[in-house]
């Protein structure tokens, strides 16, 4: 992949013109049981390359999987010729090469040696289905249990002589046991995702979780519309996260599609509520030691004590509002970088969830949330939620067909408690948080 990439770039160089190239090449392998019956092994080998070409401030970007060089050598060809007929846009361009680096060492990023046998991942997924079943003798179907796992290399350079690579492995395992009371199906899910096969939970752990997951919503009812309390779980609570992500991300700004526009420096949280992006975090599922566009990576404060400190920027982004970098360019090979988060984080509070919970007499614990409920250009949350009532500082019943309304910054102007929880399995690492008040809305409970 090397080869290919430094033949794509010279041939940009050769041509006078500007550009970058990313090659990505990875292999991945999955198993699935269902039922304790094998249900499917697959293996998946994937490699490509895509260029990005500039001709002053027009550019173009292609991508292709063969890697001949005569296929490449009539993909930058192309390229070139679609970039010359093209508007110019301002601010396009490479970054200063002054600015690229390959970042810091010691991410952990690739479990070397790691990689699972089938066998193995069969009797891990086995396991998991069997654990998850044995919660609750109504859990009596399952839409099986899945072990993942592969790594890819990335490699990236310029026209004008950067280039840098690094190597990520992915593991994974996931269980979905079923329910089937008198024909009325109920089923959740729950799984373990790390850089490390080591770091994995067992596979006894992933299934008691999904299993009681999927056992505490059986019978669910709706609920009366209210005005009541509400804690969000930690992978719901990622929602709200991204959702002020979303608002805080320049092209969003730019375009006047977000409620945060103009606003570094206002206070939209409670102090003592932070939202950054670190792709620093050792062994990080979103971890990388530079951007899509060679800039070394950095951890990102996005609101610190409540306050709004950065957006998400990358090179043209910055430029075009006239802020530097923030070194969040996000790229695959198909196309232009784009400003994006890798690890996504809310720092966690004091609190455990227990306690959270226990200071509700009478609210909701948002488990699950379906669909787009965020209007980015105005903040407000209209969604489709699932979850579980509190009566009296403990778990009541499940409630599901509801519908949870209200605003993202009076939200976060009314947070309570954050949890000392944050899901390690996700590239959103958000704890549990409690509000102190939104609408929850469905037909009579």
């Amino acid at each position: 992949m090397q080869e290919s990439l430094e033949h794509v770039l010279a041939r940009v160089r050769a041509a006078g013109a500007e550009g970058d190239a990313v090659a990505l090449e990875g292999v991945s392998t999955t198993v699935r049981v269902r039922l304790g019956e094998v249900d499917l092994v697959s293996q998946s080998r994937d490699r490509g390359i895509g260029v990005r070409v500039f001709h002053g401030e027009r550019s173009a970007v292609a991508s292709t999987s063969d890697l001949q060089f005569s296929a490449l050598d009539e993909l930058v060809d192309a390229t070139m010729g679609r970039a010359q007929s093209t508007a110019a846009v301002e601010h396009a361009g490479l970054p200063d090469v002054a600015l690229m680096g390959g970042g810091p060492e010691g991410l952990a990023l690739e479990g070397a040696g790691e990689n699972l046998s089938v066998e193995d991942a069969i009797q891990m997924a086995r396991a998991a289905e069997e654990s998850a079943l044995a919660v609750d003798p109504r859990l009596t179907q399952s839409s099986g249990a899945e072990v993942s796992w592969g790594q890819s290399t990335r490699t990236f350079g310029t026209s004008t002589g950067f280039q840098a690579a690094y190597t990520g492995s992915m593991h994974s395992l996931r269980v979905t046991p079923v329910a089937d009371v008198g024909g009325e199906l109920t089923r959740d899910s729950w799984a373990s995702v790390r850089r490390h096969a080591g770091d994995l939970a067992t596979p006894e752990e992933v299934g008691r979780i999904a299993g009681e997951r999927t056992a505490s919503r059986i019978g669910a009812t709706t609920a009366e519309t209210c005005r009541v309390p509400v804690v969000f779980d930690p992978r719901a609570a990622g929602r709200l996260a991204v959702a002020l992500a979303n608002a805080l991300n320049g092209y969003s700004v730019q375009r006047g599609q977000s409620f945060l526009k103009d606003r570094i420096g206002e206070r939209i949280a409670v102090p003592g509520f932070h939202l950054f992006d670190d792709p620093l975090l050792e062994r990080g599922l979103g971890s990388r030691p530079f951007d899509g566009e060679g800039l070394p990576s950095r951890r990102n404060a996005l609101i610190e004590d409540g306050v709004i400190q950065n957006y998400l920027l990358d090179t043209f982004m910055g430029r075009k509002l006239g802020l530097p970098s923030t070194h969040a360019a996000r790229r695959g090979i198909a196309g232009a970088p784009t400003a994006g988060t890798t690890n996504l984080c809310i720092a966690p509070g004091s609190a455990s969830p227990d306690e959270i919970i226990g200071s509700v007499q009478d609210g909701l614990y948002v488990t699950e949330m379906f669909g787009f409920g965020v209007n980015p250009t105005t903040g407000d949350i209209s969604q489709g939620a699932a979850g579980l009532w509190i009566r009296e500082g403990r778990i009541s019943h499940p409630v599901q067909e509801i519908t949870i309304a209200g605003h993202l910054l009076s939200l976060f102007e009314s947070l309570e408690a954050i949890g000392n929880d944050p899901h390690p399995e996700s590239t959103i690492r958000t704890p549990t948080l409690k509000f102190g008040e939104m609408t929850v809305g469905g037909g009579q409970g």
